[in-house]
């Protein structure tokens, strides 16, 4: 072993401390104190110690011995700290710095001298480094602590060395050399940057949904004032002045423009009117000439006139024209066969007048796949304006748009639709629970078609279509709220639903939503979610078109056309079973 390891443990441990020819005279024996012991050599090599005590007078005198050793018995501690042969980790990359304590003694004086030991502490740290490095190799060079453990705990006591030494105490303590000191600070450092990394990034999380979150609530106490205002002004009879009143209300500081637009409307309600006086007055000129109009007519005729220019004109109560249109004029002439007085009105009217198709939009926002929210967004969007192109199906359609994930939320509230409009946006939210969901329509659906009937319009039953992207965390719940959804005997606007699915496993779901396996569909595998979206708006707009004008005509026609990239649920079911 190199001497350097010898660093700290001062000078060298001799062992023989002393050697001398053996005197054959008549001088008395040599003592030794009692930690030495004796050895006697002969000139061949051979080599005794009688236990350790020197050679009486007669003993010497006959004796064949030729040398004289003494040899420390001594207990010996030494610390020092291994540098020149460090220990090794695991994988021999890096190193530990190794301070030994130990403690040493002679327990066969002969073999010290027949090897010659002359320095205990190079046999001693030779033969550590080599009991100590397989157990070090076994621990990487974080495991300093485990490593030294190890030491402390396994290393034989007492170890008997070949040269007569054993070693009866050691500890040793273990820690990561300068390189490897490193080494471990680069490692401790940079997961101190991950962890603070990682917290402000949850911080960052937090703050962005904690905005998410107050922009929502923003949304949802807006939504439901626009809903309250809706449902009071549902239940008046609004008129223009009414209108104009009520943007004051909202804009006190525009009621310059509000007079402004009132005398507009005034002076365009007169133009009306003396138009309508001077269409009438052309006709009965022309009837006159025709001879079409007859003496007992004239008085019937004139006393209406005159009552016209007294109270304004029919179908303007208060001086507010009533704004129809396809109207030939406000005022027809007396029917030939009709009583004295009586005014037959023009019937032309909207196609849908009268009549109402509430419908709700269902969107799944529990679904995380690139592309599919924004797909939805836009979609919505464009499927809202191409059908207030359509004077026929927007003249009846009330629509509804929700989104629903862990919580329902209210993306449009029912209301007509109209090209340039409102637009809902939909965020993404937690698990799906339908539970939740069906509970929510349970509540608003009466809220939604209460008003429409208090408006004496003729009231469908209302559609649900609802596309669903992941699976319900709530089995277990749903169930029995879709019951109480659609039993027509103790909820008596229960609605039809219509159920398509993206995903594996969606059959079963679609079909068990559905009122009937027939308005149940499930995308075919491998259709990218965006793509579904975009076939599903297209389906969406062909049935809500087709819907309309069948409550329009009266016609009965329920049928539903499967969307263009899915399939019957109950047959992919019936597939997936084979």
């Amino acid at each position: 072993m190199n001497p350097s390891n010898r660093h700290t443990s001062g000078e060298p441990v001799r062992l023989i401390l002393a050697s001398e020819p053996v005197h054959r005279g008549l001088s008395p024996a040599k003592t030794a104190d009692p930690h030495i012991a004796v050895v006697y050599a002969t000139g061949f090599g051979e080599v005794t110690s009688f236990g350790g005590r020197a050679l009486t007078w007669s003993e010497k005198v006959l004796s064949k011995y030729r040398l004289r050793y003494e040899v420390d018995l001594g207990d010996h501690r030494r610390k020092a700290q291994l540098r020149s042969t460090p220990l090794p980790s695991q994988g021999d990359a890096y190193f530990f710095d190794a301070v030994v304590d130990v403690g040493f003694r002679v327990f066969d004086p002969e073999q010290v001298v027949r090897r010659n030991v002359t320095d205990a502490l190079t046999v001693v740290y030779s033969a550590l480094s080599a009991h100590l490095r397989p157990i070090t190799r076994r621990f990487e060079i974080t495991q300093a602590a485990d490593a030294e453990s190890e030491i402390n705990l396994r290393f034989p006591r007492p170890l008997r060395l070949d040269e007569g030494i054993e070693i009866y105490y050691l500890t040793v303590s273990l820690s990561p050399d300068p390189a490897a000191r490193i080494y471990l600070q680069k490692l401790v450092d940079g997961r101190r940057r991950l962890e603070i990394g990682g917290v402000e990034h949850e911080l960052a999380v937090a703050a962005t949904r904690g905005g998410h979150e107050i922009d929502q609530l923003d949304q949802q106490a807006r939504i439901a004032a626009e809903e309250e205002e809706q449902r009071v002004l549902g239940r008046r009879k609004l008129d223009v002045r009414a209108l104009i009143t009520a943007h004051l209300a909202k804009h006190p500081d525009q009621s310059a423009e509000a007079l402004d637009m009132l005398v507009k409307y005034e002076a365009g309600l007169q133009n009306q009117r003396n138009l309508d006086a001077q269409r009438q007055s052309e006709l009965f000129r022309y009837m006159v000439a025709e001879g079409l109009v007859q003496a007992a007519d004239v008085e019937v005729l004139r006393a209406q006139t005159v009552a016209q220019l007294e109270t304004g004109w029919p179908g303007a109560q208060g001086g507010q024209a009533a704004l129809t249109s396809g109207s030939d004029w406000d005022e027809d002439l007396p029917h030939a066969n009709a009583p004295a007085g009586r005014v037959i009105r023009s019937t032309a009217q909207p196609s849908g007048a009268g009549q109402a198709l509430p419908v709700y939009l269902v969107w799944d926002e529990s679904f995380r796949h690139d592309g599919y929210l924004s797909a939805v967004d836009e979609g919505v969007r464009g499927l809202m304006e191409r059908l207030s192109r359509s004077s026929t199906v927007s003249s009846v359609l009330r629509l509804a748009v929700l989104g629903f994930a862990a919580e329902t939320v209210v993306r449009m509230p029912m209301t007509t639709v109209s090209g340039g409009g409102f637009s809902p946006r939909f965020a993404a939210g937690g698990p799906a629970r339908l539970a939740r969901l069906f509970e929510h329509l349970l509540r608003r659906i009466p809220e939604d078609v209460d008003p429409l009937k208090a408006g004496d319009l003729k009231v469908n039953r209302p559609t649900v279509y609802l596309l669903t992207a992941a699976p319900a965390v709530d089995d277990d719940e749903w169930p029995a709220a879709l019951r109480r959804l659609t039993d027509k005997p103790t909820f008596k606007y229960a609605p039809v639903v219509v159920a398509c699915a993206l995903g594996e496993g969606s059959a079963q779901l679609a079909q068990r939503v559905a009122s009937t396996p027939a308005y149940a569909f499930t995308a075919r595998p491998g259709l990218a979610p965006a793509e579904a979206v975009s076939r599903y708006l297209a389906f969406l707009e062909k049935a809500i078109t087709q819907l309309a004008l069948s409550q329009i005509n009266g016609s009965s026609n329920t049928d539903i056309v499967r969307p263009d990239g899915f399939l019957q649920a109950a047959q992919t079911r019936r597939d997936s079973d084979g």
